[in-house]
């Protein structure tokens, strides 16, 4: 069976994202008012979550998704424009609880941090060529 990602982000690229990632079932939801009750229903393995949402920002998102009893252990990684810069190259960083990326980012670097976060290995790796051996 194939493990469950939801990506809420209002980003039309997000469902781009959808096709490469087909060895998961995506779902994307663009509306960040409907994504708290669409994750319940879904059920997903992993959580992609856009940081600036219109509506409800994702870090409020993000905590309203760890008091849900039924999604608290669900892995989340945010993703935002806000969180890349020259310092970082793109990488993975840690943005409060949760794993970053910073947007653009590329699909092998969003597979590495989704492998990582899957796997139960806890806070996400840099990203660097080479580190995805078997994928």
């Amino acid at each position: 069976m194939k493990k469950r990602i939801l990506i809420v982000d209002d980003d039309s690229d997000s469902k781009l994202l959808k096709h490469a990632l087909a060895e998961y079932e995506v779902r994307v939801e663009t509306a960040s008012t409907t994504a708290l009750d669409v994750a319940i229903e879904f059920r997903p393995d992993l959580i992609l979550l856009d940081l600036v949402m219109p509506e409800v920002h994702g870090s409020v998102l993000a905590e309203n998704i760890r008091r849900e009893k039924r999604l608290r252990r669900v892995p989340i990684i945010l993703v935002s424009a806000l969180v890349h810069s020259k310092k970082n190259d793109g990488r993975v960083v840690q943005v409060g609880d949760y794993p970053a990326l910073g947007k653009p980012f590329s699909v092998d670097e969003l597979k590495h941090c989704i492998a990582q976060q899957l796997s139960g290995k806890g806070p996400a790796q840099p990203f660097s060529p080479g580190t995805l051996a078997g994928s």
